[in-house]
């Protein structure tokens, strides 16, 4: 499986919640990486920080709204929407990728600065 690089995601955080214009583009090395999971009829989708923000914020917003509690969902929620922009939505049918996700997002709250980044991200999708 990919590696995944909790201070990319952390870029792709401060990217987020920055309306400076900071560009975040997916991954470079994605050519040389073996895919997660391999679909040969289609192709590459475009992907941009707006799209990414778009469906982070409708997500989060949408989860807000239901009969849970927002503060412990709400961070993983956020880690998948940015693994499946970063690796494409095949990512989603990979048997290990909520396995994933929870370890990254553990991963993530540990680290002080990143975790604040992170909950700054969620208000600001969130408001």
């Amino acid at each position: 499986m990919t590696r995944i690089d909790p201070l990319r995601i952390a870029q792709i955080f401060r990217s987020l919640a920055s309306e400076s214009g900071d560009q975040v583009q997916r991954n470079s090395n994605e050519a040389q990486r073996k895919p997660l999971v391999t679909s040969p009829d289609k192709e590459p989708k475009k992907h941009d920080k707006e799209v990414l923000r778009q469906r982070l914020r409708q997500r989060l917003q949408r989860l807000s709204q239901e009969d849970i509690d927002f503060s412990k969902v709400a961070p993983e929620v956020t880690i998948k929407e940015v693994l499946i922009w970063e690796f494409g939505e095949e990512v989603m049918s990979h048997p290990e990728f909520n396995l994933l996700a929870s370890k990254v997002t553990r991963t993530m709250q540990d680290n002080e600065k990143v975790a604040l980044q992170l909950q700054k991200l969620i208000r600001e999708m969130t408001n």
